[in-house]
């Protein structure tokens, strides 16, 4: 009479209780002939287990990490005197918020601000020509409400201010320059305008104050509106 061997049974076994491997359960006769390659491919499974672990957690961190870069075309409004004066240019700002609090960032953000002369230089009332600049640093706060997001900052740091006079008369043309501590507080609002919220546009508005030591602080509210890119 013919000898049947017992068919092969399927066992799933756990290894340190990290990651489970099958083993097939081979008949006696061939349990010795199986057992070496079953043990090489658990090997290989748990290597490989180990190798993507870090890289996949790699992965995760750095897709939870923002970098936000924004340009923008600005348009301001001083209010120190009884006549407001109106001044365009440009803003830029990078931000970068973390993993673990992806709310809360650091933010730079640089601007300048140019007035053209207007009036009689002869005249109390005459606009002379003026540049601002800025560059300020501080804390940023974003969050998303459906697909937009607003955002929050407080910033702090340098101020430039350059006034220039023309000639009148004997008086020669001369250009004002003063280094003074600047502060930018306000916010603003993302639109996305790409899948995956790379891309989007920005409105901003701020309370942007420059403070001198030898005359009245410069005040001025500042609008801003251009396109932030967000690299993942």
């Amino acid at each position: 009479m013919r000898n049947v061997s017992s068919p092969p049974l399927l066992h799933i076994r756990s290894l340190n209780g990290a990651a489970a491997c099958a083993e097939v359960v081979w008949p006696a006769p061939l349990q010795h002939a199986t057992l070496g390659h079953m043990s090489k491919f658990c090997s290989a499974v748990l290597a490989v287990a180990a190798l993507a672990t870090p890289a996949l957690a790699h992965a995760q961190v750095d897709r939870t990490r923002t970098w936000d870069v924004y340009g923008g075309f600005v348009a301001n409004r001083e209010s120190n005197s009884g006549n407001p004066i109106y001044n365009y240019g440009w803003d830029g700002s990078l931000a970068q918020r973390n993993d673990s609090r992806h709310w809360l960032g650091g933010m730079i953000q640089g601007s300048a601000v140019y007035t053209k002369a207007a009036g009689d230089p002869t005249l109390t009332t005459y606009v002379p020509a003026q540049k601002i600049y800025t560059a300020t640093v501080g804390p940023v706060f974003t969050t998303r409400v459906g697909g937009i997001a607003p955002t929050g900052h407080a910033l702090f740091g340098a101020a430039i201010t350059s006034t220039s006079y023309p000639a009148v008369g004997l008086t020669p043309a001369v250009t004002n320059s003063a280094n003074h501590f600047g502060s930018a507080i306000g916010g603003g609002f993302d639109f996305p305008i790409s899948r995956g919220h790379h891309a989007a546009l920005r409105t901003q508005a701020d309370w942007l104050r420059v403070w001198q030591s030898t005359s009245p602080n410069l005040d001025m509210l500042q609008m801003s509106a251009g396109l932030l890119y967000s690299f993942y």
